[in-house]
């Protein structure tokens, strides 16, 4: 059924010949829009324009392969109806190579294709992200070394003035802080070297028209403008009916001081005004007639105006300008040092991977851009392959380009064909600037609000168009969001304009409710605020409440978060509850339901911190709660453990790890034990004290012993085993995996070490070798947070309650949402930092005296350090965004305060400013803003002119702390379904069961076994055994070939060969050994078909296929899998997540409480953005066109369902996409 688009939508579709940006709101279906967009291209037979001809670049490969897969089947769809149109049969062919990507990718793509023009081998791999942490160390420390044998003094004092302690960790933090954001940008020195020339300043002049104090001097007139504009309605108040004219004088005076500073033209003159202000004594006359109200409005904003310049005397003004020069003076030997570590660590990293022939992922986008264009004498120089690509691609497609940063930006316009001629533009962008949330990835939103202000909305070659509806909320959900967002952004405040022209408007229409629902369903907006302060004349019975009392910052914070989580908890109880609770409209039965757990998802701005405890409170009251926190691997305690044994087999001479060791499973030692050995020699190594036990306890020898047996065979066969050869042998030979299965969580525990083990797999993949490299590996992994998160069993449709953090959550959609943490302050570390960077202002760093031993930041950090905390700021108002855009029908936000009587008031106060000041905040009413609450209360709370409905609740402690104790001692309800109700005597007394109560006429009722039908079924099938029971009647090559490959070998040699004569291999062999060569084949060979059948001579030659099996297979079939899409996919993820012939067995419950045991084999499977693709081969012949493909579908839908069943219940991730591949056809098959 064709689909209704609205008038924008629709242009979004059909418009071309131009640059297009498309600012798309949350929720506005932007994703369809692209792709009905790109379909309409490819099959438009006035168009001749093919699928190949177009760059298609998405954010995430999950999106690439969803895009894909949505062109694909819409143009098959069109095949169907009309299947002898040429161009569509071309389109399905060239779609498989259709550069819809991610821009790694896409750059990936142009670097192997032109390899010899980026000077780099063309045998190249990608490094491992631990890999590279390896290297980076080693080169830093060279560089480092090298550098104090040189004897330099400006190194060493360098190192003094921002060094920490002994350790050159500090300066090699701040090393890769400079190269790490330097790359971010097209030319990486030349930023470094604008960077270094900022500061030649040789005058006082000069450093008045430094980029960073000119940035400071208009940061200063904003907020005096601001004041500007308040002090003149100051004056009219004043001047009112009711108003405190005996302040007149004084606000005059006032006035008069501020249009003084706003004459001023530099950073110098607005220092020397400002240091000079002065205020006049608040007259002391009540006057006639006054407004209380007024008066103290007056009072108020002077009194914030009398700060804010008391403010920037004491940190902006606080030195005089000769002064400041000074510093900057000081400063400037350390800065240009830093530079230039910068750029030799730059040079060296460069070698290094060249000499080891690996790039990174920044290094893809780099070196394709060295191959489009050259800056020389600030001139850009397009190269050759440039103009050809530029000429061949009708039109690129950029999806999410509020996360673009200008390397990218570059590469991508280099390639564009408006580039030489502006009538040939042909740029299509698509994105929600108010959505970007990646600075912290250097992602660029200014470069989309930059093209949003300069592009119009009417036909031109740069033309604009609003996406404003939203298809996902509830009416007053959208309403609440404007709410906020029409006070708190503003061009002023972030670059962009809330008003009506973005703000959010209602797309989708629910269905209207029952008459008795229809106060169930939809609501006002929460806002719940939690008293974490006890009231005074409350008697401290409750130990839970006495800890409010006496307790340090940081245990109260932990309180305070407790109690957040509890009053979350409660509210989970209520809105669930069958009688009274929300309900939520399921689009698949058509109809509102009961909410469930499922439905509600709390959100916080970081897990870290907040997603133990929210989800240790609900389960102990009983709410199940889940939170993937990608975050605490190497912190378990199983995986502690074994890091700590295989430290000490690469080094025994290691106190704590070898007691740790000693005393755990693989060593048996008590304490008391190892203090025996130890007190014996105490000035000795601890293994020197082991090796050395002269005691009598036989006991302890025997221990000794055997611990010192098994090390030094582990020691031993470590040198000539892989690492995860080694681990294998260390968890399985000693039994530590069964062990570890037997603790509480013991699958997970399991699942954790099996991690390991492919850890170690991917380490064997990079340069680096043996075990020490593997611990170092491992240890800059938990360095630098290179984090995996804990094994994850859980699928993604269990009923209950996720913790996900805002970023994690973008781009899903839930019907209730719950922000919690909304009182949590921003963080500002980064402007705070001893070295400071910005993209337009360049780095700053403290002026360090080390004659005088003083430290001060310079005017330059000050104001780069400025623009950070604000660029910082205008990120969280964006997150905030996308947080409250994730509620589909319900919004609840949460947070705790300490002082409510003071911080209602301030709240209360800026809600009544907004009811008088024409609905806005000023600039410098909100840059001191400091968490989510300082930006949504006031809103929440004013009175004029909202268009969405709030309730807000303010909670005290005790009251939370009461309401969760009556919900968790509610009787929980229980549905009984064909039971007996028998009396509580006879279940629980303790003591035996009478006469009497064996009497009990309900026990005397004639019993039927509740399971029969589970007598019939096996209590372990395979997957194969499955499906047969569901397609009795097909006989398919899969259901021999599924059976386990040593059975149908066996069958194989039943009949000897010398009878059997020399035949080819035929049916489920034959399939056997496409599978055996796809279980063993190298994708380094898989360039061409001579080098596959390179490949294939290379297995039959290690035994790993027999000569029949090699006889059989056709290289280029082989061949043609590794060109297809889905082919390509795994070849970019070969050596990473890429798993084949994974083994597995799992429960399924046809019957309540019984369980059958699933086992089977996934032939190939890999993740994508943290959700799992699986691929099955298939050899079947079947006929052509689209009769054999559906026979293929029937034959394996089942199985391949099994098989996602299983490894979401296992991973405890998502399946996306299922996928058969036919070697018959030469073509990837999806199942949905």
């Amino acid at each position: 059924m064709a689909r209704n688009w609205t008038d924008e939508q629709k242009k979004v579709i059909e418009l071309h010949n131009r640059n297009i940006l498309v600012s798309a709101a949350a929720g506005s279906g932007k994703t369809a829009v692209l792709v009905e967009r790109i379909i309409k291209m490819v099959t438009d037979p006035d168009k001749n324009i093919d699928i190949d001809k177009l760059v298609v670049v998405t954010f995430t490969k999950a999106a690439a392969g969803e895009m894909r897969q949505r062109i694909s089947e819409a143009i098959e769809e069109r095949l169907e109806l009309n299947p002898e149109n040429e161009k569509l049969q071309k389109q399905l062919t060239l779609i498989h190579n259709a550069q819809i990507t991610t821009i790694d990718s896409f750059c990936l793509n142009i670097v192997r294709n032109n390899f010899s023009s980026a000077d780099i081998d063309p045998g190249f791999r990608t490094a491992d992200e631990g890999e590279l942490k390896l290297l980076e160390a080693d080169v830093m420390e060279k560089i480092i070394e090298e550098y104090y044998v040189s004897d330099r003094r400006d190194f060493f004092d360098f190192v003094d003035s921002y060094g920490v302690g002994k350790s050159d960790v500090a300066i090699e933090e701040l090393i890769y802080k400079v190269y790490n954001f330097s790359r971010s940008y097209p030319w990486p020195l030349m930023w470094l070297e604008n960077c270094r020339k900022s500061y030649e300043i040789s005058n006082e002049t000069m450093l008045n028209d430094n980029i960073a104090v000119a940035y400071m001097t208009d940061y200063v007139k904003k907020i005096i403008v601001d004041y500007d504009k308040k002090y003149s309605k100051l004056a009219v108040i004043c001047k009112e009916a009711g108003g405190p004219d005996m302040y007149e004088p004084m606000i005059a005076s006032d006035q008069a001081n501020i249009k003084n500073i706003l004459e001023a033209q530099t950073f110098e003159e607005l220092g020397t005004l400002i240091k000079n202000v002065t205020f006049e004594r608040m007259s002391g006359k009540k006057g006639t007639e006054v407004d209380p109200e007024k008066k103290e409005y007056v009072k108020f904003y002077r009194d914030q105006y009398k700060k804010i310049i008391g403010d920037l005397q004491k940190k902006i003004f606080k030195q005089s300008m000769e002064q400041n020069f000074e510093d900057v003076q000081i400063n400037i030997s350390s800065i240009n040092v830093l530079i230039e570590l910068a750029i030799r660590f730059y040079e060296d990293m460069k070698a290094a991977k060249k000499d080891k022939n690996i790039i990174d992922f920044n290094d893809m986008e780099h070196l394709a851009l060295d191959i489009l264009v050259k800056s020389e004498n600030d001139k850009l120089i397009y190269s050759d392959v440039a103009n050809r690509l530029s000429a061949f691609y009708e039109e690129i497609l950029i999806d999410e380009y509020q996360d673009s940063n200008l390397l990218q930006e570059q590469i991508l316009y280099s390639i564009s064909k408006g580039r030489t001629d502006a009538k040939n533009n042909n740029m299509f962008m698509v994105g929600d600037v108010k959505q970007s949330i990646y600075k912290f990835r250097l992602a660029r939103p200014e470069l989309f609000i930059e093209k949003y202000n300069k592009y119009s909305e009417e036909d031109s070659l740069n033309q604009k168009i609003e996406l404003r509806k939203n298809f996902r909320s509830r009416n007053n959900v959208l309403m609440s969001i404007n709410d906020v967002f029409f006070h708190v952004m503003k061009e002023y405040f972030g670059g962009i304009e809330y008003d009506e022209n973005v703000m959010l408007n209602t797309g989708m229409e629910y269905r209207a409710p029952d008459n008795a629902d229809i106060e169930r369903i939809g609501g006002a907006t929460e806002v719940i605020i939690v008293n974490t302060k006890p009231s005074e004349n409350q008697v401290q019975t409750e130990d839970k409440v006495q800890k409010l009392n006496d307790t340090d910052e940081d245990e109260q914070e932990i309180i305070d978060r407790e109690l957040e989580a509890k009053e979350i908890a409660v509210r989970i109880k209520q809105l669930i509850n069958p009688d009274s609770g929300q309900k939520v409209y399921d689009s698949k039965i058509n109809a509102y339901r009961q909410a469930q757990y499922k439905d509600i998802i709390i959100l916080t701005r970081t897990v870290r911190g907040w997603a133990d405890t929210f989800v240790n409170v609900l389960m102990n009251s009983g709410i199940p709660a889940y939170s993937d926190t990608a975050s605490g691997y190497f912190n378990t305690r199983e995986i502690k453990l074994l890091l700590c044994f295989l430290a000490v087999i690469d080094n025994p001479i290691q106190d704590i790890p070898l007691a740790a060791v000693l005393t755990s499973y693989f060593g048996n030692f008590t304490s008391q034990e190892l203090a025996e050995i130890r007190k014996e020699s105490k000035d000795v190594k601890l293994y020197q004290s082991v090796i050395g036990y002269q005691g009598a306890d036989l006991i302890i020898i025997g221990k000794i012993e055997q611990f010192l047996n098994n090390l030094d065979k582990y020691r031993t066969i470590c040198i000539y085993t892989d690492i995860h050869d080694l681990i294998w042998q260390l968890v399985y030979d000693t039994g530590y995996y069964d062990y570890i299965g037997t603790m509480p969580a013991g699958i997970k525990r399991q699942a954790n070490l099996d991690m390991l083990i492919q850890k170690a797999k991917s380490y064997e993949s990079t340069s680096y070798r043996g075990l020490f490299n593997f611990l170092r590996y491992i240890d800059k992994l938990k360095k630098y947070d290179v984090d995996y998160g804990e094994a994850t069993l859980l699928g993604e449709n269990e009923n209950l309650v996720r913790i996900l953090s805002i970023h994690k959550s973008k781009g899903l959609e839930f019907p209730i949402v719950i922000l919690a943490g909304m009182s949590k302050s921003f963080n500002n570390r980064d402007a705070s930092a001893s070295v400071v960077i910005d993209s337009e202002l360049g780095v700053g760093a403290s002026a360090v005296n080390l004659e005088k031993r003083t430290k001060s930041p310079t005017v330059i950090k000050n104001a780069i350090g400025l623009k950070v905390r604000l660029d910082n700021m205008y990120e969280e108002l964006r997150v905030l965004y996308v947080a409250l855009t994730r509620a589909k029908e319900k919004l609840i936000m949460i947070g705790t305060v300490k002082n409510p009587e003071k911080t209602y008031d301030v709240w209360a106060n800026k809600a009544a400013a907004l009811d008088e000041d024409n609905m806005t905040y000023s600039f410098s009413d909100l840059e001191k803003s400091n968490n989510y609450f300082e930006l949504v209360v006031p809103t929440a709370m004013k009175k004029v002119g909202n268009l969405g409905e709030f309730d807000v609740k303010l909670i005290s402690a005790e009251e939370v702390l009461r309401q969760e104790k009556e919900y968790n001692t509610d009787e929980p309800n229980y549905e009984h379904s064909d039971s007996t109700n028998l009396d509580n005597s006879i279940i629980d007394n303790k003591k035996p069961a009478s006469s009497e109560d064996l009497e009990h006429p309900d026990l005397k009722k004639e019993y039927i076994y509740p399971y029969k039908n589970a007598t019939n079924m096996k209590g372990k099938m395979t997957v194969s055994e499955l499906k047969k029971m569901q397609y009795q009647t097909e006989e398919t090559e899969e259901i021999a070939q599924e059976s386990d490959f040593n059975e149908l070998n066996e069958e194989a040699a039943i009949i000897p060969k010398f009878i059997a004569g020399e035949q080819k291999l035929q049916g489920a062999q034959r399939g056997t050994a496409y599978h055996r060569v796809m279980e063993c084949f190298d994708y380094d060979y898989s360039d061409s078909a001579e080098k596959v059948t390179q490949c294939l001579k290379l297995l039959k030659d290690s035994q790993k296929i027999t000569q029949e099996q090699f006889d059989v297979i056709d290289p280029l079939k082989i061949f043609a899998f590794c060109n297809s899409a889905i082919g390509k996919r795994i070849q970019s993820e070969y050596g990473n997540t890429l798993r084949r012939e994974q083994q597995f067995v799992y429960g399924i419950e046809p019957e309540k409480d019984e369980l059958i045991l699933i086992q089977g084999v996934i032939d190939l499977y890999f993740e994508e953005d943290g959700k799992i693709v699986i691929l099955d081969y298939k050899t079947d012949h079947v006929p052509s066109g689209e009769t054999g493909k559906q026979m293929l579908i029937d034959r394996y839908k089942v199985q391949l369902d099994y098989y996602s069943d299983a490894l979401e219940q296992l991973t405890g991730k998502m399946v996306s996409q299922k996928i058969i591949y036919s070697f018959e056809r030469n073509e990837e098959i999806w199942i949905l």
